[in-house]
């Protein structure tokens, strides 16, 4: 039975994803919500030097709009602390856990890194689809782009040992969500709807195991083909 990692488990799609792979695999869990704050240093190297595993997922992020009218143009009005925050999290976190994931592997095992990015590490957001005076934040954005870097160094640099690629799903339907939000984003997906945290399982079960051995360094859009027009 393979040993999996799984960080962000309470969020959006965390719980289908950890039910999906505890079919076949054993999970070992790490949320805010259960008191783990992936933003102490201390806390993931004392973590990963008591538990060991075949594969990484890490879903944690932060992710959220900003909430505020536009005055003008917001990416000009913000404090950049908040972009500050969002690369700490998003970048500097995660490159601390995949670092303390690779430190810590059993000699002889082959290891396998699965991060998320998003729609929005490969385009930018487009205006038309959201409420007016509600913004997908630029600190978000540029963090998920700094994934790609992240997942492609390590991909190139630690295999044939430790292999990484990166999932980058689309919009996930939530019950906050508008429904002219969701009609707006369903219109630019040849698929014709949302996505669902069921659709990314079957991604993510392939990378763990050892029947995706010649994928690495691999960017997977999951949007329903937003990304191919």
């Amino acid at each position: 039975m393979r040993r999996i990692i799984l960080t962000g488990t309470e969020g959006v799609i965390g719980p289908a994803l950890k039910s999906h792979l505890e079919k076949t695999n054993k999970v070992i869990v790490l949320d805010k919500k259960f008191g783990h704050d992936l933003t102490n240093r201390k806390f993931v190297e004392d973590f990963f030097k008591e538990n060991k595993a075949d594969s990484l997922v890490n879903l944690f992020a932060l992710n959220h709009h900003m909430g505020k009218k536009n005055v003008g143009n917001s990416f000009l009005e913000m404090d950049p602390e908040e972009v500050n925050e969002y690369c700490n999290v998003n970048v500097t976190s995660l490159y601390h856990v995949c670092r303390e994931f690779i430190k810590n592997k059993p000699r002889n095992k082959k290891l396998s890194i699965i991060n998320f990015g998003s729609l929005y590490a490969l385009r930018s957001p487009r205006p038309d689809i959201y409420p007016e005076g509600v913004v997908k934040h630029i600190g978000y954005v540029t963090s998920k782009h700094a994934v790609v870097g992240l997942t492609k160094f390590i991909a190139a640099h630690f295999a044939p040992d430790v292999r990484a690629n990166l999932v980058c799903p689309g919009g996930i339907e939530t019950n906050e969500m508008s429904p002219a939000f969701k009609l707006n984003y369903t219109k630019n997906v040849p698929c014709d709807r949302m996505g669902t945290p069921d659709d990314l399982c079957g991604i993510v079960e392939l990378l763990c195991s050892e029947k995706s051995s010649y994928m690495n360094g691999c960017i997977i859009p999951v949007d329903g083909g937003w990304t191919c027009q």
